[in-house]
């Protein structure tokens, strides 16, 4: 009878842990589905006051999961296009609770280096279409936003080198592509980090410890990172920042006073890495790096860029 009794109680407790953990996945959804000037003002508004005197297109594509993602490419001034029919592009990816405008700033100095960029919108995120199947899936089911670009702008654009900009969830996904879309020739992963747990527990701090894990664990089976990485409750990024090509380098930016995704867990990806590899830590920057830095980053970036996208040009 006893036994009967502790076995009922178990399976309350893990019946109550499972609709938590679902109740706050979800939650997320529901609190991100509200209109996209619900925080920020309207679109044109943004890039006209942002990104003066440039030429952009509103654009959209389709992901291998049916889903439609809104963004704008922004050609290379004229004069740059007249030494190249083929412009390098850089694809930029924001974070959660963002949208394609957090890249703006970063905008003028690619463009004016001669370097086309795709701005998007993430899915669940801006004007792009609602997965209810998860808000944020730490870089997986995102990277297949970033494939979708990647496709579009081989069957619609002229372009050449590829690189990625991503932050947070977006530095996930840019490491996710690149480590198997071998058309990509150099990423930037600004605050990048792949403890869940941690996460979990700074985003909903009224959840115990135990819960922050179980919810985490579930999170990454959900989504599909594995098994070893839903045990370890983590993202993939550190398996997977292992397979990108040698050749392929990689621009790790970092804020030393990040409480979200913490300094050590970027070194982690770092140090795992194989061949070109460049790691800023700016001292008094916190989470979303470019908000804090924002001068030396776009110098950082663009410089970058330039560097590998553009083979002999200083």
């Amino acid at each position: 009878m006893s036994l009967n009794i502790f076995i009922f109680f178990v399976l309350i407790f893990l019946f109550w842990s499972f609709v938590t953990a679902l109740f706050i996945i979800y939650s997320q959804h529901f609190r991100n589905r509200k209109s996209y000037n619900y925080l920020l003002p309207p679109l044109q508004e943004s890039i006209k006051s942002g990104c003066i005197g440039l030429i952009y297109e509103d654009i959209s594509f389709i992901t291998s999961d049916r889903l439609t993602i809104n963004a704008w490419y922004v050609p290379p001034p004229e004069n740059h296009l007249g030494c190249t029919h083929k412009p390098p592009v850089i694809i930029a990816l924001h974070g959660g609770m963002d949208d394609r405008r957090y890249y703006l700033p970063l905008l003028p100095a690619i463009n004016k280096a001669g370097l086309a960029m795709l701005m998007l919108d993430g899915r669940n995120h801006g004007t792009s279409d609602f997965d209810p199947r998860g808000m944020t899936t730490v870089g997986i089911r995102e990277a297949r936003d970033l494939k979708a670009a990647l496709d579009y702008l081989d069957k619609h654009k002229q372009h050449g080198k590829v690189g990625i900009v991503g932050v947070s969830n977006g530095s996930a996904a840019a490491i996710s592509i690149t480590s198997s879309d071998r058309r990509v020739s150099a990423i930037v992963v600004e605050s990048t980090g792949y403890n869940v747990q941690f996460i979990a527990q700074k985003i909903y701090r009224w959840i115990p410890l135990w819960l922050s894990y179980f919810f985490g664990s579930v999170l990454m089976l959900l989504v599909g990172s594995g098994l070893k990485n839903a045990i370890h409750c983590r993202g993939p990024q550190l398996d997977l920042v292992k397979k990108i090509p040698i050749s392929v380098p990689v621009l790790f930016i970092h804020g030393r006073k990040d409480h979200l995704t913490p300094l050590r867990y970027v070194e982690h990806l770092y140090k795992a890495k194989r061949g070109q590899k460049e790691l800023v830590v700016y001292d008094n920057a916190r989470h979303a790096v470019i908000r804090f830095e924002e001068r030396k980053f776009v110098a950082h970036v663009s410089r970058f860029f330039i560097k590998y996208l553009f083979p002999g040009r200083k």
